[in-house]
């Protein structure tokens, strides 16, 4: 179920079906004479597109890594002879350098994902705010007519 999330096509189907359900709320609103608001409930769902549009992007950007570090020649027996009998590494010293290299690596990718800037960011922040903006003072525009 999380693999169709992490898809470019659902998180373009799901924003614009947040968009569009946001509009028809809105029309709803405008010729309703029931206080139902249906606008301001829909800021909710605007705000969950954009959550979605930021999960996806940081979630398609994720390189996976080997978590323990431990390459392919920890398993042969000939490169650890080789290092422990040229370099004094120990099978346990190793493996802790590679795996304090490896955590290096995972912090050093997982900032670079952060931080790039894409417009997807800045579509999905804007639809942070302004589902924000709605859900908290969308019922204001309709509370008149009601």
């Amino acid at each position: 179920m999380l693999q169709i999330l992490k898809k470019e096509k659902f998180s373009i189907f799901f924003t614009i079906l947040m968009v569009v359900i946001s509009i028809v709320s809105f029309v709803l609103d405008i010729i309703s004479t029931e206080a139902i608001f249906w606008f301001q409930r829909s800021g909710a769902l605007i705000v969950l597109a954009g959550v979605e549009l930021q999960y996806s992007r940081l979630n398609s950007e994720h390189i996976p890594t080997t978590y323990y570090g431990i390459p392919n020649s920890a398993l042969d027996p000939e490169e650890q002879r080789f290092q422990r009998e040229n370099y004094g590494i120990s099978d346990i010293e190793r493996i802790s350098l590679d795996i304090a290299a490896n955590s290096q690596e995972i912090a050093t990718n997982t900032r670079n994902i952060v931080t790039k800037k894409t417009l997807k960011d800045s579509i999905a922040i804007f639809l942070i705010v302004i589902g924000t903006g709605i859900w908290a003072y969308g019922d204001l525009p309709f509370k008149a007519h009601a």
